[in-house]
C-alpha cells in the first residue's frame, strides 16, 4: 500500500502532488530515503516496497552485498519505475491536485467568472434585489457576456468575497471545480493536505 507517513523531506511539492493523487488512486509506491550530508535525493518508485525487496533478493542470491540497502536503491534505479512529478499544467490531467490555499484560489476564480450562470434566486437572496432583475438580465441569451453586469451588481450590493464564501458553503468547492463528479478529495502527504478534483 501507499504510505503517507515515510517521511518525505526533500520531495518537491509537484512530486507530493503525484503521490496524494497515487494515493487517492489506491496505486502503490515507496521512498527510498535520500542522504542530505552525502547530497543524495530521496527517490519515489511504483509498486510496493515489499515486492521490490522480493526481487532484489532473488536477484542478489549467492552472492556477497555488504551494503545490501545501497544496492537495493541501485537495483530499484535499474529495474522499476520511478514516480514522475505531476505536472499542474498538463491540460491532459483527469485531475486537480491543489493546496487549500490554492483550491480557495482556483473556487474564486471559477465563481467570479461563472456568476452569470447562478440561479437568479442565489443572485438575489445575496445582493437584495428581486429575482426578477437578474432572470431578465438572463433571458437575453448572451449568456457569458452577461458576467460583467453580475459581477458589478455582486460587488456593489455585497462584497464578492462574501459572495464567493457563501456559494461554497452552498454547495462545496468540488461543485465548482469537479467537471467530472462535483466531489472534492482530500489525502495528506508530509504533513500537507491537498484536495483533489476529477475533471474529466
Amino acid at each position: 500500500m501507499s504510505n503517507a507517513t515515510t517521511n518525505t523531506a526533500g520531495l518537491s511539492t509537484n512530486l507530493l502532488r503525484r503521490l496524494a493523487l497515487m494515493q487517492h488512486l489506491g496505486e502503490d509506491y515507496f521512498i527510498i530515503e535520500g542522504d542530505a550530508i552525502e547530497g543524495i535525493e530521496p527517490i519515489v518508485f511504483e509498486g510496493s516496497e515489499e515486492d521490490a525487496r522480493e526481487g532484489f533478493l532473488a536477484d542478489i542470491e549467492g552472492t556477497e552485498e555488504p551494503d545490501i540497502d545501497a544496492n537495493f536503491r541501485i537495483y530499484c534505479e535499474n529495474n522499476l519505475t520511478q514516480v514522475e512529478e505531476f505536472n499542474p499544467d498538463n491540460y491532459d490531467n483527469d485531475y486537480l491536485v491543489l493546496t487549500d490555499s490554492e483550491a480557495d484560489d482556483k473556487a474564486k476564480n471559477y465563481i467570479t467568472e461563472s456568476l452569470w450562470a447562478f440561479t437568479a434566486s442565489f443572485l438575489s437572496e445575496r445582493t437584495g434585489l428581486d429575482a426578477e432583475v437578474f432572470e431578465a438580465i438572463q433571458s437575453n441569451g448572451k449568456c457569458e457576456s452577461n458576467n460583467d453586469t453580475i459581477y458589478n451588481l455582486v460587488q456593489k450590493l455585497d462584497d464578492i468575497d462574501s459572495f464567493v464564501d457563501a456559494a461554497i458553503s452552498a454547495d462545496g468547492r468540488g461543485h465548482f471545480m469537479s467537471s467530472y463528479d462535483g466531489n472534492e478529495n482530500e489525502e495528506e502527504v508530509n504533513g500537507t493536505t491537498f484536495y483533489i478534483y476529477r475533471i474529466n
